[in-house]
């Protein structure tokens, strides 16, 4: 280290250091330091304030002095994993596999690849990897899952529930919305609010409140607030609010505010405001018409809008017949 002694001021007081305008440092007012030959310095001074104005580097220093602070994120027991530091939470998170992430109280992941955010929030058991638990009290018990919102659990693989208080506890099982249950069977679709299903597959249920699916129905699609599909039926569809499928309405549709299939009226299709079919096979058309004869349409009226069109009908032999009108009114039937 260099020393003043004995060196001349016209010499040495290129490397002196002092404010940049060469006065007295002032009691609040902040002056940039120069040396002696007016090169700007990083670093500002008043009597009750230092700023810096450039990179500082402390990497080599001890810093005493300053308020101590708690860790946030630090590494977890597995490769490549991170967790909330203990000192944050009276329960520490765990994340004892590669990849895996774990922030809040008594936060778990124990797969590879899963992340578990909230209090309480946990992947349990080794085979949850690539799951993902957000919310608190969420859990995932399976690989593929995603467990979101307050209690919101999952146990399938595959499985997602995401709402509060949701479960979604078979393969391939979604439930979406305000305590939306599938508890069991695989490939269910629930999306509205309180709906339940404990068994059965490939049924979705979409704009649903306080709906119930009865066990074992398969492949049905209810869309709309308070429907219902009775027991034993499967591949049959309704859409409409409080559309009602019976009990064995299978492979029936019914489209439409309170339509309706009976028990057991299979094949059927009912489309319209409160239309309704009661018989196998049976067609209804229209506002509250009701279908109750196997194998036929029915309609309040019928209208044909083709100028001179018609309708044709089969004779017992198989003749095709054509019922048409002429102008007057005159009916008439001819072969075709």
């Amino acid at each position: 280290m260099a020393s003043l002694t004995g060196n001349q001021i016209n010499q040495s007081y290129q490397g002196l250091i002092k404010t940049i305008d060469n006065g007295a440092v002032d009691p609040t007012v902040l002056k940039q330091l120069s040396d002696g030959l007016g090169g700007s310095l990083p670093i500002e001074f008043s009597q009750v304030q230092t700023n810096f104005l450039g990179l500082v580097d402390f990497s080599s220093a001890t810093v005493s002095g300053l308020p101590g602070g708690a860790a946030g994120l630090i590494n977890g027991t597995g490769s490549n994993s991170l967790v909330s530091a203990p000192s944050l939470t009276t329960i520490a998170a765990t994340a004892g596999f590669s990849d895996s992430f774990a922030i809040g109280n008594n936060a778990k992941s124990n797969a590879a690849g899963s992340m578990a955010f909230g209090s309480g929030a946990q992947n349990t058991g080794s085979q949850t990897w690539a799951s993902i638990a957000l919310g608190q009290n969420c859990t995932n018990g399976n690989n593929g899952a995603i467990a979101m919102g307050g209690g919101a659990k999952t146990t399938g693989t595959g499985a997602q529930a995401i709402g509060d208080t949701t479960r979604a506890y078979g393969p391939g099982n979604l439930s979406f919305g305000q305590n939306c249950q599938s508890t069991g069977g695989d490939g269910n679709v629930l999306i509205g609010r309180f709906i339940s299903l404990s068994s059965g597959q490939g049924n979705t249920v979409i704009g649903g409140s306080n709906v119930t699916m009865p066990a074992g129905q398969n492949d049905n699609v209810l869309i709309g607030r308070t429907n219902s599909v009775g027991a034993n039926t499967s591949n049959s569809i309704a859409i409409g609010l409080v559309a009602t499928m019976g009990s064995g309405a299978n492979d029936t549709v019914i489209i439409g505010r309170g339509s309706s299939a009976g028990a057991g009226a299979q094949d059927s299709v009912a489309i319209g405001r409160d239309a309704s079919v009661t018989a196998n096979q049976a067609v209804a058309l229209g506002y509250q018409t009701v279908a109750s004869r196997s194998m036929f349409v029915s309609v309040n009226e019928l209208e044909t809008t083709v100028v001179g069109g018609g309708i044709i009908m089969y004779s017992p032999d198989g003749t095709a017949y054509k019922l048409t009108i002429a102008n007057g009114g005159t009916v008439s039937v001819a072969a075709v």
